[in-house]
């Protein structure tokens, strides 16, 4: 779901539940049970925006694995700014992942860190 408070504005919901059921528990624990995320968008004076994202899954044991990763949290932001030099536009873009801290990743010893970086974006 979308919503657009106004036009420098958005707000991006989406959610799901999962009813788990299998013929074993290994294979009903290997889809987490729920799953959410929180997409806010501005758009801000001078071509900047800044996006925000929160994301939340339930704990997921994968097949083959005898442990089970825990439920995840995960916070991104990106700042961005926009520009033109003659006909080329483009922007350039900070993005942080899992500012509040490393998430696990398939596995309990497999993790994504906390990580930032900067992209350059051209259309000519």
């Amino acid at each position: 779901m979308e919503i657009r408070p106004n036009a420098s504005q958005s707000l991006t919901i989406g959610q799901y539940v999962a009813q788990r059921r299998a013929s074993a528990n290994y294979l009903a624990e290997s889809l987490p049970g729920y799953g959410a995320h929180v997409l806010a968008s501005q758009q801000l004076t001078g071509q900047r925006s800044v996006s925000v994202a929160y994301y939340r899954t339930a704990p997921v044991r994968w097949v083959g694995e005898s442990s089970t990763v825990p439920g995840q949290q995960r916070v991104d932001v990106r700042l961005e700014q926009g520009f033109a030099l003659g006909k080329t536009r483009g922007s350039v873009a900070l993005t942080g992942q899992a500012l509040n801290g490393r998430q696990t990743e398939f596995r309990s010893s497999q993790w994504l860190p906390r990580r930032g970086w900067l992209s350059l974006e051209l259309e000519y």
